[in-house]
């Protein structure tokens, strides 16, 4: 057997593996990177077999049917993984006329060019494709690395069809091309990038999970908000940055609890979440600092005060489900702006004084840096005193 030969049988033995290894394990996007490496095994070992000497462009036209549908597959879960809606419409109608085109060049124009550098080409497409998506995502270093590693895999196949275009003999048969030196550097690329991709893939989903440990770490489940250590590694990422800081608690929650139950609390935890998430916005973000207390921060030249009532009005005019059915439920805050340089303690128990101050003031209102008419005092006693 020569090198050739076993090149030949290693190549969709190595591709099955690491489907096998991929369906099974259950990992994200598993079964479906699964299924693109078993593919592309079927239509390598399909391409050892010799082609017969009647109705050989079947044989061609079933090959390549696995390789694009192999690449197809690949190229749709690296559109998922990046968080792009997959053109599985246009991959499939690709795959079609792939196979259609090897039909006809093989069948009627009796052209192993053509049908070559036609499949060479669409396969080319997908993996463009894949590139596209992947360059939405580009958080990580792997992200980078996959990124990296599809444009080689593009450019490589760009170089082969100019290869079979300048360089193949118009006239050589499908045997000829198996022996040749093309076929060999196809099986070869084919083995190389199998592995790399297996490898920058097991990676990459090793940093997902991780990833999406951490972020459950620091996640509050029923709100949707971070949590307290979310919120205070946030926090300490944007130390540096000049904004508004809302500490509020909702108003005699416990008695909500008590009359209508549990769940009726949960709906409004949740509801809250959604209401902060969108005052927010993409900027800013909010935390459920624990039981019925809440945080935000956001990067906003506008008053404290101005912002706290925009919260505390939204929530007020929200209207509950059964049978919170004409329950108004209200919030204390306190809002101050966070200083150059200031750390976020120092600001913490500005904002959460002026919390306290607007609970001891009557509850349902806001107390902020502008309530004050100088400086910075208690300012529970200062409410008291105003009275």
């Amino acid at each position: 057997m020569t090198h050739s030969d076993l090149l030949e049988w290693c190549v969709p033995l190595l591709l099955a593996c690491l489907g096998t290894m991929f369906y099974f394990l259950k990992l994200p996007f598993g079964r479906s990177l699964g299924a693109a490496y078993f593919l592309s095994a079927v239509g390598f070992t399909l391409a050892i077999f010799p082609v017969p000497a009647t109705g050989g462009w079947i044989k061609v036209a079933i090959e390549d049917f696995f390789f694009l549908s192999g690449i197809a597959a690949f190229a749709h879960v690296l559109a998922l993984r990046s968080g792009v809606h997959s053109p599985i419409r246009t991959l499939t109608i690709l795959t079609l006329f792939g196979t259609a085109l090897a039909a006809v060049a093989i069948g009627y124009f009796d052209s192993l060019r053509l049908e070559a550098a036609g499949t060479t080409a669409i396969c080319a497409v997908f993996t463009g494709i894949a590139a596209f998506a992947l360059s939405k995502r580009m958080v990580h270093q792997i992200d980078k690395l996959l990124f990296a590693a599809t444009v080689l895999f593009a450019l490589n196949l760009v170089a082969q069809i100019t290869n079979i275009v300048l360089s193949a003999d118009a006239h050589m048969t499908v045997t000829e091309w198996r022996d040749s030196p093309w076929a060999f550097a196809l099986q070869l690329m084919g083995a190389i990038f199998g592995l790399v991709f297996a490898f920058i893939f097991i990676l990459a989903i090793g940093l997902d999970v991780l990833e999406t440990l951490r972020s459950e770490s620091e996640t509050d489940s029923l709100s949707g908000l971070l949590n307290r250590r979310g919120f205070t590694n946030r926090m300490d990422q944007r130390r540096h940055e000049v904004g508004v800081l809302l500490i509020a608690d909702l108003d005699h929650f416990k008695r909500i609890n008590d009359r209508y139950g549990h769940d009726a609390g949960d709906c409004i935890i949740a509801g809250i979440g959604t209401l902060i998430t969108g005052m927010a916005g993409k900027d800013g973000f909010g935390a459920r600092l624990g039981g019925e207390e809440f945080a935000v921060f956001m990067p906003s030249l506008l008053e404290p005060e101005i912002l706290g009532e925009r919260l505390r009005d939204a929530l007020m005019r929200t209207r509950w489900p059964h049978p919170l059915n004409g329950v108004e439920v209200t919030i204390s805050i306190g809002a101050t702006r966070i200083l150059p340089d200031e750390s976020l303690p120092i600001a913490y128990r500005r904002a959460d004084s002026f919390l306290y101050a607007a609970k001891d003031a009557g509850r349902n209102r806001v107390f902020s840096d502008g309530n004050q008419s100088a400086g910075f005092g208690d300012g529970r006693k200062w409410a008291i005193a105003a009275q």
